[in-house]
C-alpha cells in the first residue's frame, strides 16, 4: 500500500485510469467533480483515519481505494460522482436493507460526498465456479431464506427498480447508438412480453441483482457479497448475474450450449429452475443492452451478450426458440 500525506489524483495513474474511465460515461458533469475529488477523498482521509491506500483497478463506476485506517482497519472506500447518485442511493439502500445477506459490512456513510466505508473482505478472493460450488449453493441458500418482500418495506427508492423497467430506462439511451438497433428493438420487445406471460405477477422481492464472481469474495467462514445493483423483482433473477457472467467470461462460444445446460442442472440441486430458461433471455437482454455505451469498449461487451443470445435462443432468422430448451411454446408479442 502507499503511505501518504496528501491524496493527488494526478500523480497517480490508476487514480487516472479510472477517471478516464467515468469520463467516458459523462464527460461534462466529470470536470466538475475531478475539481473538488482531491479535498473530498482528503477530508474523508482524515474522517475515516486512513493512512494508506490502493485504488481498485476493476471499478468502472466509481472511485475504489482499498485503504487502511487507524479506526477501523483494512477496509474499502467507494466514492461515487454526482451523476451516479442513484446508484449510490441503490447500493446504499441495499447494503442496509438485507441485513441478512452474506454481505461485506458498512462501517460509515458520507452522504454528501457519496461515499461509503465497507469493512474489507479477508482474504478477498475471486470465487471460482469449478472450485465453489458447495460454497456458491450455500450462498445462494442464505440469501433465498433472508429474503425481503418488496411489499414489506415502506421506504424503497424510486431508483430501485424491475428488470424491464429498468433496461428500458437504458434503452433510451442505447437507442442513440448505431449497433444493430433493429436487433437490439426486437430483442427488448420479446423480453418484455416474456416477462409479462411468466413473471409480471409473480412477488417481487428487494435483489441485491449483481452477484457473480467478481462480486463473490471467500473469506474462512463462507463467501462474502459486494457492490450491489438493487432491483425489485421475482426471486429467480438473483441467481441470474452468476449465470450469465459464467457464461460469457469463462465459457468459449463453442461449449455456451452445455455449460448452460450443466449450470442449470446445479441451480435445480437448491431451487426452482422451472422458469430459468426464460429468465435467462430477459436477463441478458437487461445486459446488452447498457452494455452498448457503459462499457466503452467498441462494443466487445455487447457483442458478447449477443454472441451468446444468439446461441442460446435465436434461430437462423433470428426468431426466439426458448422451446429448444423445453417442451413449452412461446407466444412473443412485440
Amino acid at each position: 500500500m502507499n503511505a501518504f500525506s496528501h491524496f493527488e489524483i494526478h500523480t497517480d495513474d490508476a487514480v487516472l485510469e479510472q477517471l478516464e474511465r467515468l469520463r467516458g460515461l459523462n464527460r461534462e458533469e466529470m470536470k466538475q467533480w475531478e475539481q473538488q475529488i482531491e479535498s473530498d477523498v482528503n477530508m474523508l482521509f482524515k474522517k475515516w483515519g486512513i493512512y494508506a491506500y490502493n485504488v481498485n483497478r476493476d471499478a468502472y463506476s466509481g472511485l475504489v481505494l482499498m485503504c487502511r485506517s487507524w479506526i477501523y482497519g483494512d477496509v474499502v472506500l467507494k466514492m461515487y460522482p454526482p451523476f451516479l447518485q442513484r446508484r449510490y442511493i441503490k447500493e446504499t439502500y441495499i447494503i442496509m436493507t438485507l441485513k441478512d445477506y452474506p454481505q461485506a459490512s458498512l462501517l460509515e456513510l458520507d452522504e454528501q460526498r457519496l461515499a461509503m466505508l465497507l469493512k474489507c473482505v479477508v482474504p478477498g478472493d475471486y470465487i471460482v465456479y469449478e472450485e465453489d460450488q458447495d460454497k456458491i449453493a450455500s450462498m445462494f441458500r442464505q440469501m433465498q431464506q433472508n429474503s425481503i418482500p418488496s411489499e414489506e418495506v415502506s421506504n424503497k427508492p424510486q431508483e430501485i427498480k424491475g428488470i424491464v423497467e429498468q433496461t428500458e430506462d437504458e434503452y433510451t439511451v442505447a437507442a442513440q447508438y448505431d449497433y444493430y438497433p433493429a436487433t437490439v428493438k426486437h430483442l427488448l420487445d420479446c423480453a418484455k412480453s416474456i416477462y409479462r406471460q411468466f413473471f409480471f405477477r409473480e412477488r417481487k422481492f428487494l435483489l441485491h441483482g449483481d452477484v457473480y464472481y467478481k462480486n463473490a469474495l471467500r473469506t474462512e467462514d463462507g463467501i462474502r457479497v459486494i457492490d450491489p445493483v438493487g432491483y425489485s423483482d421475482a426471486f429467480i433473477f438473483e441467481y441470474m448475474p452468476f449465470l450469465t457472467y459464467e457464461l460469457v467470461m469463462h465459457t468459449k462460444p463453442q461449449d455456451y450450449m452445455d455449460k448452460y445446460h450443466r449450470l442449470a442442472a446445479f441451480f435445480s440441486a437448491f431451487t426452482d429452475t422451472s422458469k430459468f430458461f426464460e429468465a435467462t433471455f430477459v436477463f441478458l437482454v437487461k445486459q446488452l443492452v447498457p452494455s452498448i455505451y457503459e462499457a466503452n469498449d467498441g462494443y466487445r461487451r455487447a457483442d458478447s451478450y449477443l454472441r451468446l443470445i444468439k446461441c442460446l435462443f435465436l434461430d437462423e432468422n433470428s426468431e426466439i426458440v426458448l422451446n429448444r430448451h423445453s417442451s413449452k411454446q412461446y407466444e412473443i408479442n412485440g
